[in-house]
């Protein structure tokens, strides 16, 4: 079982930049360690999201709600001065249809 750290939002390549990471988040790492390996068999990828969406720092950010991000604190992400300001939104269709074809399906 391989887990991804980030959301494919803030992928180096799929990404919206300036915005972004120094990592490809996709499936494609695990894919080719798993081939160097010599695994031949059944690969199934699962994509887990949550049912609103969260951001750190600054970026784009369509359904930001300041209400969501107090009525939804999150122990775990909090404002500091690396990541910045967390914040949350609504659920967003059109992005995660996107980061589901960025990710091949």
């Amino acid at each position: 079982m391989f887990e991804g750290a980030q959301g494919i939002l803030i992928d180096e390549w799929h990404g919206f930049h300036p915005f972004t990471t120094w990592s490809t988040i996709t499936t494609e790492y695990a894919e080719t360690l798993l081939r160097e390996a010599g695994f031949d068999g059944r690969v199934e990828k699962i994509g887990v999201i949550r049912s609103y969406a969260t951001r750190h720092g600054p970026g784009p950010f369509v359904t930001e709600s300041a209400a969501l991000t107090e009525s939804l604190p999150d122990p775990h992400n909090g404002t500091n001065a690396w990541q910045r300001n967390f914040r949350v939104g609504a659920f967003d269709l059109v992005a995660m249809r996107y980061a589901i074809e960025a990710t091949g399906g």
